[in-house]
């Protein structure tokens, strides 16, 4: 750009010869002196300069020419930019994928990294509809989804939101925050246009669940914890009672466990409770649920079992315990167990009397001499 000031009017002038900006405050001894190099500040309306102003002679009068130290190459040209250019590039900032659904025609418009988060590109999802969404929405997460839609299409909330699985190109699961909002509606105030972001969560979300998973999960045995244990036993019995159908608890104990402790060292009880974690959980069904619920203490959870067939299933336990010693230093380790046993009741309708009523069991089976199975 060219720029002049002509006698007390400071002009910028583009290449076309469109004046852009004026200001009027110059120096005025700068017009008197011609070898005189002054570095100003200009602010316009719409952005800010460094300038370096130089006094010269046009036609006999007293001007001065100016040029830019910073121009919009600069980091100005960003506010030089339209609306819809930096909502662009704050999108992409973001990494979002955008959809624009238009509900009246069931179109859908989607941006290039809503396609690639899924392993595609827009061609091979084009035409884009519902029934495209459908087929990469994890069926697990339809209800889920559609729940949520129409908590925002019937005004209870402001916008649509939900975290939804969807199934990559290459078969895999990806997790996304979507959220949209109603943006347009026909003269009859339905909605027309919807419109909203997807933002991939999936590193996000397998965090979440590998902490869950340590929450619930008995570092040392695999197997879950008391408090996990117990949340599913109070699930398993309102289902039981709702079905009216039985339900059985073993809650097992190792004999003697801290003479052994004591006599071999904790790093040979931490072996003797993994040993014994793997071989009843090679022995129950898928259906039952295994826990360890104390230092020593195991508790397996069998649902749809009477109190006869439970007792079966300790009995098998008891005997693989039994014939299956541990290896140590000094020879082979032989284990015990004592079971005790208790069934879903009128006696015993929730988690802490059927707890209760199996653990007396046990504490008999003790008192009897142990490796033994007992009912209440």
């Amino acid at each position: 750009m060219s720029k002049l000031r002509i006698h007390k009017s400071y002009f910028i002038i583009d290449d076309s010869g469109h004046i852009k900006g004026h200001s009027n405050d110059i120096p005025a001894d700068l017009l008197n002196n011609e070898s005189s190099t002054f570095n100003l500040y200009l602010n316009l309306p719409d952005r800010q300069f460094d300038i370096e102003v130089s006094s010269i002679s046009v036609e006999q009068a007293s001007c001065c020419l100016v040029e830019f130290i910073n121009n919009e190459s600069g980091d100005n040209s960003y506010l030089s930019l339209s609306s819809s250019q930096r909502l662009n590039t704050i999108i992409e900032s973001t990494d979002a994928g955008t959809w624009e659904w238009n509900f009246q025609t069931d179109e859908i418009i989607i941006n290039e990294r809503w396609a690639s988060m899924l392993g595609y590109t827009i061609d091979e999802l084009t035409p884009t509809t519902t029934e495209t969404w459908l087929t990469i929405l994890h069926k697990d997460n339809h209800e889920k989804f559609h729940q949520a839609f129409n908590l925002h299409f019937q005004g209870k909330e402001p916008f649509y939101r939900a975290e939804l699985k969807l199934k990559h190109k290459q078969g895999y699961n990806i997790w996304v925050r979507d959220y949209g909002k109603i943006v347009t509606r026909t003269e009859n105030g339905e909605p027309e246009w919807v419109s909203g972001t997807h933002i991939d969560i999936t590193h996000q979300k397998e965090l979440e669940l590998q902490l869950l998973k340590l929450s619930r999960i008995d570092s040392l045995t695999g197997l879950a914890n008391r408090r996990y244990f117990i949340e599913q036993v109070e699930r398993t019995i309102a289902r039981a009672e709702r079905a009216s159908s039985k339900l059985s608890l073993l809650i097992i104990d190792i004999d003697l466990f801290k003479q052994i402790n004591d006599k071999f060292g904790h790093q040979v009880g931490d072996e003797v409770l993994e040993k014994l974690a793997r071989i009843m959980s090679e022995r129950i069904r898928s259906s039952d649920f295994i826990a360890r619920i104390g230092g020593e203490e195991f508790a397996v959870l069998l649902p749809n079992t009477s109190l006869n067939a439970a007792a079966v299933l300790a009995e098998e336990l008891k005997e693989a315990i039994n014939t299956q010693p541990i290896q140590v230093q000094e020879g082979q380790l032989n284990v015990s167990v004592t079971i005790g046993l208790s069934t879903l009741s009128d006696k015993t309708p929730n988690w802490s009397l059927l707890y209760s009523s199996a653990d007396k069991a046990l504490f008999q089976g003790k008192k009897q001499g142990r490796n033994r199975v007992f009912i209440t």
